[in-house]
């Protein structure tokens, strides 16, 4: 990652941190949180918004976020106090939270992440990577949709029969359902070792109540990845 522009703005519990910006489609919008929520919704005005609140009584200047533009897109996160930089995906902070709400344009990727909080990214035009570890995962997009907690559930909606990469969908402690349309053609492997496997689709192949490693549809199709430990795995059909 190559930084372009920092910009840092102090954030307290009484006043929001707010940055709108233009980045090309194909590019990538990232949201870095540690405690708090991340949420996704689409874009009217055709360019990236992105909304923070501290949750509570923070001191003042004791969080900060921080805007990196790069040749990727941007990348936005909570900076604490004796640090500078934006710590590495999973890594756990101080306890003050942090929530955030980014509006994605058509065609803008979408990663978020959090440690403690859910990950959510509804009715987006984009592809979604979405990971959590203590907190829920859901998403719907006509993109492919990669998503992980270790605590959590993950329900997924993909609104168009096919997807440019495979979705994968993964947790430990929690069950994963996904809802495809009733047209989709897949190659799906699905595994649950404390749970069992629900699908809604006619699967060919080595099926079981706790593995699935076989096709769905008419042929054909991208492979689809779905891993829990202990929860079920539901497959639905949508529209």
């Amino acid at each position: 990652m190559l930084p372009i522009l920092f910009a840092f703005l102090a954030v307290n519990g009484a006043q929001d941190y707010h940055w709108r910006g233009a980045i090309a489609r194909g590019s990538q919008v990232e949201i870095r949180g540690i405690n708090g929520d991340v949420r996704a919704v689409p874009s009217t005005s055709g360019e990236v918004e992105v909304e923070a609140q501290v949750e509570g009584g923070a001191s003042p200047g004791s969080v900060q976020v921080q805007l990196m533009r790069h040749e990727n897109g941007v990348t936005v996160c909570t900076v604490f106090p004796g640090e500078k930089v934006c710590r590495p995906l999973g890594d756990s902070g101080p306890g003050a939270r942090v929530n955030f709400v980014v509006r994605v344009p058509e065609g803008v990727h979408f990663l978020g992440s959090t440690v403690n909080g859910g990950v959510e990214a509804q009715s987006l035009k984009s592809d979604v990577q979405a990971y959590t570890v203590n907190g829920q995962v859901r998403v719907s997009t006509t993109g492919t949709v990669q998503a992980k907690t270790v605590n959590g559930s993950i329900t997924a909606s993909l609104l168009k029969p096919f997807w440019s990469k495979a979705p994968e969908l993964s947790t430990v402690n929690g069950g994963i359902r996904l809802v495809l349309p009733s047209s989709a053609n897949a190659a799906v492997q699905a595994a649950t070792k404390n749970g069992k496997i629900v699908t809604d689709f006619a699967a060919k192949g080595l099926v079981t109540d706790q593995e699935v490693v076989g096709r769905i549809g008419g042929g054909g199709g991208r492979p689809m990845i779905l891993r829990s430990v202990n929860g079920t795995i539901e497959l639905k059909r949508g529209l």
